[in-house]
């Protein structure tokens, strides 16, 4: 069976391209259209917010 990983992070998908973004956490990341990425929820609540990702 394939468990989710624990952690402080979230996968997100990117509903909206965004460009390049400075995180506290992650550092520099590149947000684009249908990528799925794992990072820290705290680089991700603003977006989220925002609808430019979605947590999945």
């Amino acid at each position: 069976d394939l468990k989710p990983p624990k952690g402080p992070g979230v996968s997100v998908l990117v509903l909206e391209s965004v460009g390049e973004i400075l995180t506290a956490s992650s550092g520099a990341i590149t947000l684009e259209k249908g990528q799925v990425l794992r990072l820290r929820k705290e680089d991700v609540g603003p977006l989220v917010d925002a609808g430019r990702v979605k947590v999945v």
